[in-house]
């Protein structure tokens, strides 16, 4: 995760967070899928 330009402070403490946020349901998704299927 490297941004191609530098981005204001507060872009750079929001977006990690939603970034994290969107991998930790991608993830609990697939196990999921992996459970049921």
């Amino acid at each position: 995760m490297i941004p191609l330009k530098s981005p204001p402070c507060t872009t750079t403490n929001e977006a990690p967070v939603i970034v994290e946020v969107s991998d930790t349901r991608k993830i609990l998704l697939i196990n999921v899928k992996k459970v049921i299927g």
